[in-house]
Order: structure tokens, then C-alpha cells, then sequence
């Protein structure tokens, strides 16, 4: 506890009890000033100081919220470079369109159907800036070959998916479709950057197309199609009929 005589620790900071009488906003006791905590050494907030600390993802800049915490108000946040910061994770939470199949601008918007748009994300070229790199677009280029060649895969599915009976072809292609994805994921975790990995798989919540969320698509159109279908059903109807995978708990 601090007895007034240092002036980066003023009389009484420190005992761990917030006196605004003594004109402080904070007291965390021997946490003060250590690098996690919100609180100064002289208990006053570190939000707000104009120094950008380990916890916080901003401090005075435009969008910054009294906690630090950035609002991104529009999908131009989102885009990289990130002068401001603004996460794809952080702009999904706040509700915005950002990379997300559905944005006004997506190629993928307005196509119906697990399978449809399962194709349609398969379309799409990973990377980007992000894997600039000679060895981040090196693996890069490999996964959107390899994108391109399951594609295939799919467009067969497709053809097939009007007869009745091939449902057992359709999971083994979906099957296979579903593993390569995954091989893939493996083989940006071990070549690039975290940068480049996030642009390359992204994590399964963000339904924008990358590795994560096609192969949890196939996954889920496999699940849908099973092994017998009731008479009179062909495997479309149930590829592209229902909730997408991205709304299932």
C-alpha cells in the first residue's frame, strides 16, 4: 500500500479498495500496474490513458468503446490491412456482414441449397494478401488446386443427386470431400503463418467459405443423405432442402 510520498502511487493506493474521495478510479491492491490488470499504478484506469495495453484492443482512437473495446461499424473494418484492428471474429460478434456468405456483395449470396452453395464456396479463391508470401503462396496455390479438383467431386454429386438410389456414391464422394479438407487444413497449419492460416481456414463459426466451414458443410450434407432413402425421395431433395450447417447448435 502506497503512503502518498510516491507521486506514480498516491495515499492509500493500493489496499485494494477503490476511494473516489482520494481521487481514484481503481484499486486492484499488489496487482496495480502489472501487465494484465486495468488498473495503474497510481489507481487510475489504464482505458483511456492513450496507451494501448496488453488487454486492451484500443484506448482513444475513433471506435473505441469506454472499456477499449473496438465497434466496428461497417464491413470496411474487417478488411485487411487492419489499421484499426478489427478482427473477422470481432466484426462477426458485433453483428456485421463482413467476409460472411450472405454479404451484399458475395458471389455466394442468394444461392439456395446446402449443396448449391457448398459448390459455390468451393469456387472461391483462399489467401489472398495475407499469404503474399513466397512460401505462404506457395501452399496457398496448392489449396486452391486442390480446391478446384474436389470440385469436380461436387459437380458429379450433383449430377447424380436426381436418381434415386445413388445416395450411397454421393456420401462416399462427400466423404472423400470432407477428409481432403481436413488433410488440407493439416497441411496450412504446418506451412504458413498464423496470418496466413487464419485467410486459409479460419475457424468453423465463420461461414464465409474458407476450409473449416466446407469441410463441416460436407460433413453435415453427408449426414443428411442416409443410407436408405424412403421411396419416391432422390438424394436433392434432401442435399438442398433445410437448415445449413452453419445454424445448427
Amino acid at each position: 500500500m502506497c503512503n502518498g510520498r510516491d507521486n506514480q502511487c498516491p495515499f492509500n493506493c493500493g489496499n485494494g479498495k477503490i476511494e473516489p474521495e482520494l481521487g481514484e478510479q481503481c484499486d486492484d491492491g499488489e496487482l496495480n500496474g502489472t501487465p494484465d490488470d486495468g488498473c495503474r499504478r497510481d489507481c487510475k484506469l489504464k482505458c483511456g490513458d492513450g496507451n494501448l495495453d496488453p488487454q486492451e484492443q484500443c484506448d482513444t482512437e475513433p471506435n473505441c468503446t469506454g472499456s477499449c473495446r473496438l465497434t466496428c461499424t461497417k464491413d470496411a473494418d474487417c478488411k485487411r490491412p487492419l489499421p484499426n484492428r478489427c478482427t473477422r471474429l470481432l466484426c462477426e460478434k458485433n453483428g456485421l456482414c463482413a467476409t460472411g456468405m450472405g454479404c451484399p456483395d458475395d458471389p455466394c449470396t442468394g444461392v439456395n441449397g446446402g449443396l448449391n452453395l457448398l459448390m459455390c464456396g468451393f469456387e472461391r479463391h483462399l489467401g489472398g494478401d495475407n499469404c503474399a508470401s513466397p512460401t505462404n503462396r506457395k501452399v496457398a496455390d496448392r489449396v486452391n488446386g486442390k480446391l478446384a479438383r474436389l470440385l469436380d467431386k461436387l459437380r458429379t454429386v450433383s449430377a447424380l443427386c436426381g436418381r434415386a438410389h445413388a445416395q450411397k456414391m454421393i456420401r462416399s464422394q462427400l466423404a472423400r470431400v470432407e477428409g481432403e479438407l481436413g488433410r488440407l487444413a493439416v497441411l496450412a497449419a504446418q506451412n504458413t503463418d498464423q496470418v496466413c492460416f487464419d485467410e486459409l481456414n479460419g475457424i468453423a463459426t465463420e461461414n464465409d467459405g474458407r476450409l473449416a466451414f466446407l469441410q463441416l458443410q460436407a460433413h453435415f450434407l453427408r449426414k443428411k443423405l442416409p443410407k436408405h432413402l424412403p421411396a419416391g425421395i432422390v438424394p436433392c431433395e434432401l442435399l438442398n432442402a433445410g437448415i445449413e450447417p452453419s445454424h445448427i447448435p
